[in-house]
């Protein structure tokens, strides 16, 4: 688990996840994108970076690893 601004979304294969971007959400001083890695799975990434993003684009995800949680059961 990661929080969404530990999150980088990349061109296809050059992160660490690959999906396709499923919404993107325009909140003012960031964008909360929401990226599809398969069919039951998703992450959601907020960005402060200003480009087009296009909902069914491929993309790739980047994590910081010094933002990675684990949680036990």
């Amino acid at each position: 688990m990661f929080r969404p601004q530990d999150g980088q979304i990349v061109a296809p294969g050059q992160g660490d996840l690959a999906g396709r971007i499923a919404a993107v959400f325009f909140l003012g001083n960031a964008t909360r994108i929401i990226v599809e890695l398969d069919d039951v799975h998703s992450v959601v990434v907020e960005t402060g970076e200003r480009r087009a993003y296009r909902e069914g684009d491929p993309v790739g995800v980047r994590v910081d690893p010094g933002g990675i949680m684990t949680l036990r059961r």
